[in-house]
């Protein structure tokens, strides 16, 4: 359950933006009293109950809005105090709970012993003015917002009790009496009644903060007394305020297999932690379409709330709770990735490539530019060395240029809605549309670089042409056929290095569009020349020399390419990284995990002679 405090200041406020930092801000009636009235009328939910709240995963804040349309009330019969909802500290009824003017509006009748008088004495004579409810969120909804902090809007929720307090949360939320009228002018008092109003929500935080590391201290204690840990762990996770039970738990466990290292731990059938995380790891990895083998997998049939609640230790019929602490720990995203990155990676790999065939790939240590240098006078022959004579230095002149790893990604959300639905093929998706972008980066990265438009439109040589250029020696002007197949192969026979020597390429690859696909794969399985079909003892020259690769990148129909199989164009991928994108979470909290995929990928041209483009 959560709480909503409710706060009421007596007139509207209107600060300067220095001031009104940190601060709830509502316009506010002046409440009017009326110590006669026998029937009290409180406003449970405002139509302008916005206030912040704390994320304590994110370190930031966000302001919570209530949805007064979506309120359910129909548990809600009495008024406790303090939210303390035992039976000593109920103090009156509550009914005929209404949408009135836009506010969660009841009516509430105090009972007639001795604490419920002096609670109702307090709110008839304006000592208490605020009131609080404790709801459960059932739906909402966030909006990030440009330089603002995110709101959050619960749009479906039961009020499941209300209380009497000192100081609440929405500014609207109080006892109504008889008349109601609008403050219209700044009261000084009023500006440092709203600095006091920020001094008590700051100290609130500190007391919550001093709570939830107090609970954290006896959660561990109370563990490790129960499973008899040594007292020098339980000090060391006191002391460490990262750890939790689940790392105790963790700690405890270890030291018991390091006790019997040869013997594998089961206690009622349940193996030790890291083969169970195995199994749990597997079925989610086939339920997001990875071809895994779960025979004798005790998770094979098990939802995402079950694996979670076994891992957690939580039973597996609360699944509300289950929820909340399977998105805010840290084990559960973190068994998700280990399953995602597996299906990542299979479908990766298993992504059609045309281009890994006749480029070359290589491993960059870092992003920082790499350069890429061309020996003006590199080749040559060897001078004559002459009796008594000295060696002749090599005149060496060089230009350069550069390139890198760029890093691409895109990220995904797993709801709470997901999780409780168990709707994993949403989720499922991920790895699989991750792994389709990122294939699609490189092929078409390199394809632009070969066809220079898209991301290689603006590419140039150490020289500052083109790939392919007339100065290259490198640009036909003849639409496919055998007469152009064999000047490409004359031209790529006469490529000289940059001082002048030949080079006596020979290409290895024909690349093609889908549209010449027939007719070179004719050209190229024919023994026999195609151009005379008369005559069947003239050699086709094109047999078999080169292996052809179409791809559907190639958009032009007349596209046609000869390549050598090294030195023409290169993919880079960040050391390390398997070559292959991964996935991580970037956030998470009780609404959901945000998971992101990050690659590092680069390409660039090595050397423009092994390249040839035709018409």
């Amino acid at each position: 359950m959560i709480y909503y405090d409710i706060k009421i200041y007596s007139e509207v406020i209107i600060l300067p933006k220095n001031v009104l930092n940190g601060v709830v801000h509502t316009r506010v009636a002046t409440v009017s009293r009326d110590p006669t009235s026998e029937k009290m009328t409180f406003v449970l939910i405002s139509n302008d109950n916005g206030g912040k709240r704390y994320d304590w995963d994110s370190g930031g804040q966000y302001e919570e809005v209530l949805d007064v349309n979506g309120a359910r009330y129909g548990q809600l019969n009495t008024l406790f105090k303090d939210h303390d909802r035992g039976v000593d500290s109920a103090i009156a009824t509550i009914t005929n709970t209404r949408l009135e003017e836009g506010q969660i509006v009841s009516d509430v009748a105090f009972g007639s012993d001795s604490e419920a008088q002096r609670v109702e004495t307090k709110y008839k004579e304006g000592i208490l003015t605020d009131v609080s409810i404790g709801y459960e969120i059932l739906e909402y909804k966030r909006e990030e917002r440009e330089g603002q902090i995110d709101l959050v809007t619960i749009t479906d929720y039961e009020i499941l009790e209300a209380s009497a307090v000192g100081i609440g949360f929405d500014s609207g939320a109080k006892k109504r009496e008889k008349e109601i009228t609008m403050a219209d002018k700044i009261d000084p008092a009023v500006a440092a009644e709203a600095v006091r109003v920020a001094d008590i929500e700051s100290e609130n935080k500190r007391l919550k903060a001093e709570a939830k590391e107090s609970k954290r201290v006896a959660d561990i204690e109370k563990v490790g007394g129960l499973y008899k840990a040594e007292p020098a762990l339980i000090a060391r996770m006191v002391a460490d305020k990262n750890a939790n039970v689940h790392t105790l738990n963790s700690e405890i466990l270890q030291a018991r297999m390091d006790e019997t290292p040869t013997v594998e731990v089961e206690v009622g059938g349940v193996p030790e932690a890291e083969k169970m995380r195995g199994l749990m790891r597997d079925s989610l990895s086939s339920r997001m379409g990875a071809s895994i083998s779960l025979q004798d997998n005790m998770f094979a049939e098990a939802s995402l709330s079950d694996i979670a609640a076994r891992m957690l230790g939580i039973d597996p019929m609360r699944k509300q709770e289950i929820a909340s602490r399977a998105l805010v720990t840290s084990e559960f995203p973190a068994l998700l990735i280990d399953a995602g990155n597996r299906t990542l990676e299979k479908e990766f790999d298993a992504q059609a490539s045309t281009w890994q065939e006749w480029t070359s790939q290589t491993e960059l240590r870092d992003f920082r530019p790499v350069d890429v240098i061309t020996s003006v006078n590199s080749g040559g022959k060897m001078d004559e060395i002459k009796e008594n004579g000295e060696l002749k230095e090599i005149e060496r002149g060089e230009s350069k240029r550069t390139w890198g790893l760029k890093s691409y990604g895109n990220k995904a959300y797993l709801t709470r809605e997901v999780f409780i639905n168990d709707d994993l093929g949403a989720f499922g998706n991920i790895p699989t549309d991750f792994a389709e972008r990122a294939a699609n980066r490189e092929s078409g990265d390199m394809y632009d670089l070969l066809r220079m438009t898209g991301t290689g439109a603006n590419f140039v040589m150490n020289d500052g042409k083109a790939l392919f250029h007339v100065d290259h020696g490198n640009l036909g002007t003849t639409a496919f056929s055998s007469t152009a197949l064999t000047a490409a192969k004359v031209a790529m026979r006469k490529q000289t290095g940059l001082n002048g020597t030949p080079l006596n390429i020979l290409p290895a690859y024909l690349i093609v569009s889908p549209e010449l696909e027939s007719e070179a794969m004719t050209l190229l399985a024919s023994a026999a020349s195609i151009e005379d079909a008369k005559n069947n003892k003239v050699v086709n020259p094109h047999y078999k020399t080169l292996q052809l690769i179409v791809d559907s990148r190639l958009t032009v129909a007349t596209e046609w390419y000869l390549a050598t199989s090294s030195r023409t164009l290169q993919a880079g991928y960040l050391a390390g990284s398997g070559r292959r994108p991964k996935i991580q979470v970037n956030h998470h909290s009780i609404q959901g995990v945000e998971y992101e995929t990050v690659f590092d990928f680069g390409v660039t041209a090595i050397s423009y002679q092994g390249l040839y483009k035709g018409k």
